[in-house]
C-alpha cells in the first residue's frame, strides 16, 4: 500500500510540474526551455548557469546509460 502511495504522489508532483511548464511555454514562446525560463526570472548570469548545469546533466545521464548499455552488451556476447 505505501508504495502506490508512493506512485501517486510522484505522478501528481510530475503532472503538476508538467503543467508549469506548459504553462511558462505558452506565456513565453521562445526555444531554451529553462535556461530561457530562469533568464526571465532571476537574471542573465542565473539563466546562464541553469542552461549549462542543464547541459552537463544531460550529458552525464547520457554517459552514465551509454557505460550501462555498452557494459550489458558486452556481457551478453562475451558470455
Amino acid at each position: 500500500m505505501d508504495v502506490l502511495a508512493v506512485w501517486i504522489l510522484g505522478g501528481a508532483y510530475a503532472l503538476i510540474g508538467a503543467s508549469s511548464m506548459a504553462e511558462l511555454g505558452a506565456l513565453i514562446p521562445r526555444s531554451g526551455g529553462n535556461t530561457i525560463f530562469s533568464r526571465r526570472g532571476i537574471g542573465e548570469y542565473a539563466g546562464f548557469l541553469v542552461g549549462w548545469s542543464d547541459w552537463l546533466s544531460t550529458c552525464g545521464t547520457n554517459a552514465a546509460v551509454a557505460i550501462v548499455i555498452g557494459d550489458t552488451v558486452s556481457g551478453l556476447w562475451t558470455t
